[in-house]
């Protein structure tokens, strides 16, 4: 049997597949929208629309809301954090500074964004990189994009709150469209669309390095990483050299940022080198085995037939897989460096492990196809050599059945974690069962009552929000008090 043939058997099924997999990502996105219609803004929203009024002076004009977001990032840099483009994105564009009445646009906004940064990477690297079919590039894709939005560490500091959104979680988002382009840049054609392909990566570049220091960390470790296979296949080299260079640069600019020390003074003393080294590692492989959960294992075993079709269409050896998979593993785990070294401290924001959650699924998926592809291509080199190897035959008549029977696994798999980690979804549905999700909307309205502008401070610094249960894992608590005090000392600053 042929490789084609192979492939051939597989696209009916993956139709199907794909089409099943699209209707539930969108199932699951009703309950999301239906708790951003209950959310409103939190005390970070108004701190922020405080101090641009501030900076304003009663002008409240888009040009002079641009002036004043230029000014609060000048005044950061200087006074607390050095992510100039996060701050100006997360200052400009907050829904207090534009006088928006509804937070739940906020929300879905950054659904958008997620769901269109994973699509735009799959699309890019699936289907113009590597030819493969739009179905198989949705089974490889749509269920990291459900797992990303149902097992999110906190979804309340992921897509509600758009301070920790605008600075998080769209950094993010861009750093997958950045990829996707770059997969795009490989496959252009002509100077003109290879021009524009150059700019734009480029001002995503610059705008990673100066985001979020997780981001910026990992952007640089992966571009190093493009920088040393440029020169090994003498291909791109210039392209890659100036990408992680203007990476590495505004990455630099923020990092030394004065405001940065400042900030470092109110959480103590700077953690060592190599302490923060151990100390991410340990906890990131942690973080790795919590999170290998039934929901992952289901979601690879649905990816399998594709992974194995995209193995024999490639030319690529997937040589070395363990340091392979080793070295994407340290990547995960340095996104706990910034914090731990910074900060000093045992503890993670829920903001800062949904990075680092997302970066675990991107090495999962990464390990999964390419542990899949080494095992194809040594039982390809054995079939050359003896003519035995992959029973393809045996395959085609066992792949409905594999469906099938995954489809019965997945099932009884799912009772017993549906009752310790539900998805998000599900805990939504049960907060709208039991009007907590109404009694939460009905505190966001009451405190909006009180936070006029000339109670501003004292509101804000009073009013500790509660994030409702379900937005966030059982297992993880949220301390309101933290946030408070923060903005205690940001307000101080001003």
């Amino acid at each position: 049997m042929k490789k084609s043939a192979f492939s051939a058997l597989l696209n009916s099924s993956e139709k199907a597949l794909a089409i099943i997999l699209v209707a539930l990502l969108l199932l699951s996105l009703i309950p999301l929208c239906i708790a951003a219609s209950a959310t409103g803004f939190y005390n970070d929203e108004y701190v922020c629309g405080h101090e641009v009024a501030l900076i304003e002076g009663g002008d409240d004009s888009l040009f002079s809301s641009f002036i004043a977001s230029v000014k609060r990032t000048y005044q950061y840099y200087y006074k607390w954090q050095g992510s100039f483009a996060a701050v100006f994105f997360m200052t400009q564009f907050n829904p207090v500074v534009l006088g928006a009445s509804e937070g739940s646009f906020y929300a879905y906004f950054f659904f958008l964004i997620y769901i269109v940064g994973w699509l735009v990477l799959g699309w890019a690297v699936f289907c113009r990189l590597l030819k493969l079919e739009l179905s198989t590039a949705s089974v490889l894709t749509l269920p990291m994009i459900i797992l990303g939005l149902q097992f999110v560490p906190s979804a309340a500091e992921g897509f509600f709150w758009f301070t920790g959104a605008a600075y998080y979680t769209f950094f993010f988002a861009l750093s997958l469209v950045f990829w996707g382009l770059a997969a795009f840049f490989l496959k252009a054609n002509g100077r003109k669309a290879k021009t524009l392909l150059c700019i734009a990566l480029s001002l995503i570049a610059l705008s990673l390095g100066a985001s979020n220091y997780v981001t910026a960390l990992q952007m640089s470790l992966l571009l190093a990483l493009c920088v040393l296979a440029s020169f090994v296949l003498k291909r791109h080299r210039v392209i890659s050299c100036a990408l992680f260079g203007l990476e590495a640069l505004a990455f630099a600019v923020s990092a030394f940022a004065p405001g940065n020390g400042a900030r470092q003074e109110a959480f103590g003393e700077a953690a060592s080198f190599f302490g923060t080294v151990s100390t991410a590692l340990r906890d990131g492989l942690i973080y790795i085995r919590q999170w290998t959960t039934p929901y992952v294992v289901i979601a690879l075993l649905i990816m399998l037939p594709s992974a194995i079709k995209l193995a024999y269409k490639v030319n690529f050896d997937f040589r070395l897989p363990l340091p392979a998979i080793a070295v994407g593993a340290g990547i995960v785990c340095s996104g706990l460096a910034p914090v731990y070294y910074a900060s000093n401290v045992s503890w993670m924001p829920e903001r800062i492990l949904n990075l680092i959650y997302w970066s675990y699924g991107i090495w999962v998926f990464f390990s999964f196809i390419y542990t899949v592809g080494w095992v194809v291509k040594k039982l390809e080199k054995l079939r050359a050599q003896t003519g035995e190897g992959l029973p393809l035959q045996a395959l085609k008549r066992f792949l409905p059945e594999y469906y099938l029977l995954l489809a019965a696994a997945s099932s009884v798999i799912f009772a017993y974690p549906l009752l310790q980690e539900r998805p998000l979804s599900v805990r939504i549905l049960e907060s709208v069962a039991s009007g907590s999700l109404a009694a939460y909307s009905e505190l966001k309205e009451a405190q909006l009552e009180t936070l006029e502008d000339e109670n501003i401070r004292e509101a804000v610094l009073k009013a500790a929000v509660h994030i409702p249960d379900f937005y966030i894992p059982d297992d993880v608590s949220y301390d309101p008090n933290t946030h408070t005090n923060k903005q205690s000392y940001r307000l101080s600053l001003q």
